[in-house]
């Protein structure tokens, strides 16, 4: 009937109904409200709060986001891009590594927005943590390439790190900052009778990387066809033109004459025995893992024969230290750096022949290999 009223305005009509609302509710009986909204046993209660908290104390359930909260999620992003573009596993789990710890010391020292003076800081940080100059350049290197990407994505104006360079210097010298072995060590594991129950493949990879300089992977990825036998000077091609074959870098990419002892020993021989109207991987171990690593089963049987032999884990050579035999011998030959560095693969930061440079010519290659000799082993 209000509503039907042509001088009932809004406000009017509002009053009116809040009153007859107001009457009902005065006259319904409090053993009517009982009847019909009877309370619920204790059992039905299905609003259960939680007695952790402390709803007086807004600190039991405000949690304070950390400073370095924006760039993690940043690098996550940042760490997805780089699987989208194909980078290997072990490089992205460095990647994350690496500038994990960045994020560490920005929540450490409390910095949400690092200047560039907060840079140089962090720079002093890695200095004082006891790392190899490699190891804090690495560091280094890659946080300045996530915040440079934080600044292409535009999360961040400006890269706080974009204008520094810094120098990280190590406090030993470069001849003992990698391992090494001694020719008593080599005795001990090539003339083991536990070596020459291993694979012919597993000794002849492990002759090249000590007569040819080759990393571990190298020589484990092989193809028969890398392999050139049938030239006067026969030599190994490093490449990645074969499946799942892949190089550190393109300095990589080179030839390596066949050390003279190990074509003595029958290493031709051998490859010829392997080769087929097909070509296929030289030796028997293959990729493994997301980064397709064809010298992990290798490295693993390397390390059983070394512990078999006694020589114990974390005191020992590696794998990898047959390479650095290679390059030591031939450096207190005095043989040139430059060449050294072209043969096992180097960039040669005191030289300017880059990728585009002139190589040295397999004869003069073939030269310098030649003069790498163990005694007892290679004469």
């Amino acid at each position: 009937d209000l509503l039907k009223d042509p001088d009932m305005d809004f406000y009017t009509c509002s009053t009116s109904i809040d009153t007859v609302v107001e009457t009902l509710r005065s006259n319904y009986r409090e053993e009517d409200q009982n009847r019909y909204y009877a309370s619920l046993p204790a059992v039905q209660d299905d609003i259960q709060l939680p007695r952790h908290i402390d709803l007086q104390d807004e600190r039991t359930y405000l949690q304070t986001v950390s400073p370095s909260y924006h760039f993690r999620r940043w690098l996550a992003q940042f760490i997805q891009s780089k699987n989208t573009e194909g980078v290997v596993a072990l490089t992205t789990h460095q990647l994350q590594q690496r500038v994990s710890h960045f994020l560490d010391y920005l929540d450490r020292e409390e910095l949400s927005e690092p200047t560039t003076g907060d840079m140089l800081s962090y720079i002093d940080h890695l200095r004082s943590e006891g790392r190899s100059a490699k190891t804090n350049k690495d560091y280094f290197a890659s946080t300045k390439q996530f915040l440079s990407w934080c600044t292409i994505k535009e999360f961040i104006l400006v890269n706080p790190a974009q204008s520094l360079k810094p120098s990280f210097k190590n406090t030993k010298h470069a001849s003992d900052q990698r391992e090494r072995w001694s020719i008593p060590e080599l005795h001990k594991f090539f003339l083991s009778e536990g070596f020459k129950e291993q694979s012919e493949d597993f000794q002849w990879i492990s002759y090249l990387q000590l007569f040819g300089g080759f990393r571990t992977q190298e020589p484990c990825q092989l193809y028969t066809n890398d392999v050139i036998c049938d030239d006067a000077i026969p030599y190994i091609s490093i490449a990645d033109y074969y499946p799942h074959q892949h190089l550190k870098n393109q300095h990589a990419v080179r030839y390596v004459p066949i050390h003279p002892y190990l074509i003595e020993r029958g290493f031709l021989d051998f490859v010829r025995s392997r080769t087929t109207a097909t070509n296929q991987p030289l030796f028997h171990y293959t990729p493994q893992g997301k980064d397709n690593d064809w010298s992990k089963l290798y490295r693993t049987q390397f390390g059983k024969l070394q512990t078999r032999l006694g020589m114990k884990a974390r005191q020992r050579p590696t794998a990898y230290s047959l390479r650095h035999t290679f390059i030591d011998e031939l450096k207190q030959l005095d043989e040139l750096e430059h060449r050294v560095a072209e043969i096992v693969g180097h960039v040669n930061p005191h030289m300017t022949f880059g990728r585009y440079g002139k190589k040295a010519q397999l004869e003069k290659q073939f030269q310098i290999v030649s003069k790498m000799q163990i005694g007892g082993l290679s004469c």
